[in-house]
């Protein structure tokens, strides 16, 4: 009998969200990435511009959103991450054990209803109060962030109520989108803890706040003890609550005071496909989200499709072509710019929140520079202007960490830390920076050796000549995604393949702007019998950045 050993050569390198915050440290800047199934862990050195990794673990679900949010009573955060299939889990850094650990997990699960056909979306209130995750269409789920050992009365916290509410039927299940037992991180290979409110399995690790020694009264495994991790029972009790939108676009908390319950912007299409933002606020009396009359139903651009929340209770949303700045008590401000989608955002300043920063399609980074004058004893935005700072890759997550420091996470092409600068950079700087980011990457890679061929230079985000660029590369990470094509190259006397030949083969496919042609030619030579395997050539990126990956 035959058998087939599969395993995973090279780790996934596509990331699909990443958020930053002080996680392990309070006086910390970490970046969280999301890989797949995969959550990494980086801490940034403001002085020298580099990241340090933490470690890595894998999780029991492929990640469809990560979100980090910072609970009143913590000096570090937590993040909250979602799967596809429709669960979540709470992590947060054990100091002692340096490791992340899962504090809850449960799942957002309706039996009647309809899943949305685009990706889920999660909204954190800016208050850190409650998270709203909308996967089904006409439903939000919200989740309180105030631990309590009583599911019900983190709600009586957070809508301030005295006596007993009803609460929606989604209380958590036992759940398994956590930290998987036989994860292992770069540093250390012991077993990582499930911390989920059901005991587990015994022999694992809990952190000391939370472990207790329980016996198991259900028959299984009679006379062992599990640790169960008491503190996270019924830690994020979930609520169900219908609104009237089907096909909702984006979903965003307001900023407000802090004794106003809080606000949910919903960015929706309706019938006529015009697209519309209504207002909800969630209800004193039995939570429900009620719609805000103030706000009324304004017709936006067709490809409205980013909600971001602005002080005195505003928010700009961002389309293909402009960017409109509305609110309950003010005249719409729009502007046009570069007809461009965009596909990511993040603030510079959490403090004044007057500066943004755009990636859209094309891979070009853009700011955005907000100007406010009181109005009516609120700060109100009076005009807007858009500034192109650079390209990078198509980025699917932008992040901003510190000392002008930016991670570009990108499906299309690869991992970038940037800095940003406030004068435009000469030409000869830019390509020094990212030759130096390429030996750093080469230097400090722990995965499989990666050569990479870039095709189409004058359009390759590593040879940017562009004039009036204020965009600095600090760090390239390789990424393997999207992979259009691939063949298994062999390293026998016939088969042999240089670089200086990959070179010259990938130069003649330049004009062809993408990854999709070089493979064809050493397809037959890599596939000989008996010939001696050791390299796999990938046609790899898309957009702005195609190339050839030899592994």
């Amino acid at each position: 009998m035959q058998y087939q050993y599969v395993v995973s050569a090279h780790k996934a390198s596509s990331v699909l969200a990443s958020v930053s915050g002080a996680f392990t440290l309070p006086e910390a800047t970490d970046l969280v990435l999301a890989k797949n199934n995969r959550i990494e862990v980086h801490t940034l050195t403001a002085a020298t511009g580099q990241l340090r990794q933490v470690g890595d673990w894998a999780l029991n679900g492929k990640i469809s959103t990560l979100h980090f949010f910072h609970p009143s009573d913590r000096l570090t955060g937590c993040i909250l991450v979602t799967s596809e299939k429709f669960q979540f889990a709470v992590l947060s850094w054990d100091a002692a054990e340096q490791r992340v650990v899962t504090e809850s997990t449960g799942e957002f699960t309706e039996v009647t209803g309809r899943p949305t056909t685009e990706t889920k979306i999660v909204a954190v209130d800016p208050l850190n109060r409650v998270i709203a995750v909308y996967a089904y269409q006409g439903i939000v789920h919200l989740l309180p962030m105030d631990s309590a050992e009583d599911p019900e009365s983190a709600w009586r916290k957070l809508l301030r109520l005295r006596g007993r509410k009803r609460l929606g039927s989604h209380q958590q299940s036992q759940g398994s989108l956590s930290i998987g037992s036989l994860a292992t991180s770069n540093a250390d290979t012991e077993k990582w803890p499930y911390l989920v409110r059901a005991p587990m399995a015994d022999g694992l690790i809990v952190p000391s706040y939370l472990q207790t020694a329980v016996s198991n009264s259900h028959g299984r495994d009679k006379g062992k003890e599990v640790a169960h991790a008491e503190r996270s029972s019924n830690i994020y009790p979930i609520m169900a609550r219908y609104i009237h939108e089907l096909k909702v676009v984006d979903i965003q908390f307001l900023h407000g005071e802090a004794d106003e319950l809080p606000a949910l912007a919903v960015l929706y299409e309706d019938a006529n496909m015009q697209r519309q933002v209504h207002v909800y606020r969630l209800g004193d009396t039995q939570g429900e989200l009620q719609p805000i009359s103030e706000w009324t139903s304004l017709s936006l651009e067709a490809s409205a499709a980013k909600l971001i929340a602005l002080p005195g209770g505003n928010v700009l949303v961002a389309g293909d072509e402009s960017l409109s700045v509305i609110g309950a008590d003010r005249q719409p401000l729009g502007m046009s710019k570069r007809a461009s989608a965009v596909t990511a955002w993040t603030w510079i300043d959490t403090d004044s929140y007057e500066r943004l920063l755009l990636a859209d399609e094309e891979g070009e980074l853009s700011l955005v520079v907000l100007q406010y004058a009181d109005s009516k004893g609120q700060q109100q935005v009076q005009d807007l202007f858009v500034e192109r700072l650079g390209n990078t890759a198509v980025a699917s997550s932008l992040t901003y960490l510190d000392a002008g420091c930016v991670y570009v996470g990108s499906h299309c092409g690869d991992q970038m830390l940037v800095r940003l600068h406030t004068q435009p950079l000469p030409r000869s700087v830019v390509e020094g920076a990212n030759q130096r980011a390429l030996h750093m990457w080469d230097e400090t890679a722990e995965s499989a050796k990666i050569l990479a061929f870039p095709l189409g230079d004058a359009d390759n985000v590593e040879s940017q000549t562009q004039p009036n660029t204020f965009v600095e590369t600090l760090e390239l990470h390789e990424n393997l995604a999207p992979l259009v094509d691939m063949c298994v190259v062999g390293i026998g006397e016939s088969n042999n393949r240089t670089a200086d030949t990959m070179t010259t083969e990938s130069e003649a496919h330049e004009e062809s702007g993408s990854a999709s042609g070089g493979v064809e030619d050493c397809r037959s030579a890599g596939t000989q019998p008996g010939g001696n395997y050791g390299s796999v050539v990938s046609c790899s990126g898309m957009h702005n950045t195609p190339g050839l990956r030899v592994v």
